[in-house]
């Protein structure tokens, strides 16, 4: 089975990525979010498989997001090693000592990930009403204790 490989984010990737998920955000979103800070493609032969980036929105925080398609699923450990890696890069190059993702609420698959991946849920971690069509997210952070 051919390995994923990275390259830079195309703002062409989005249109490929079909989400997993179903829409969450829209397209502009993603692209907005690209091009706000550190981002990345996985491909195989070329071809889209999930993108991912962090944007910095003050010193010492990220917020990470990511796009995968179903394709992603035969790649789970390299999944879950690359964005340790890209994580554990973000935090030293930048400084970082706060990481936030979110997930939508009920998308458990993607929650037990970020678990796995070091974050823990927030105390009061559900924004409710969230998105334009109002559907609810859990936040996640990620803190370096000193």
């Amino acid at each position: 089975m051919l390995q994923p490989v990275l390259r830079p984010f195309h703002p062409s990737d989005v249109a490929a990525i079909q989400n997993r998920d179903g829409t969450q955000v829209a397209s502009r979103t993603i692209l907005d979010q690209a091009a706000a800070g550190p981002a990345f493609t996985a491909v195989i032969e070329e071809r889209p498989i999930g993108c991912a980036g962090m944007v910095m929105p003050w010193p010492g925080v990220g917020m990470a997001w990511m796009l995968l398609s179903e394709d992603i699923g035969a790649h789970g450990l390299w999944l879950t090693r690359t964005v340790r890696s890209f994580l554990a890069d973000m935090t030293h190059r930048h400084g970082l000592h706060r990481i936030e993702a979110m997930v939508l609420d009920g998308e458990h698959r993607n929650q037990q990930w970020l678990l796995a991946l070091g974050f823990t849920a927030e105390q009061y971690g559900i924004a409710r009403r969230y998105l334009p069509d109002q559907r609810s997210m859990v936040r996640y952070e990620w803190v370096k204790e000193h």
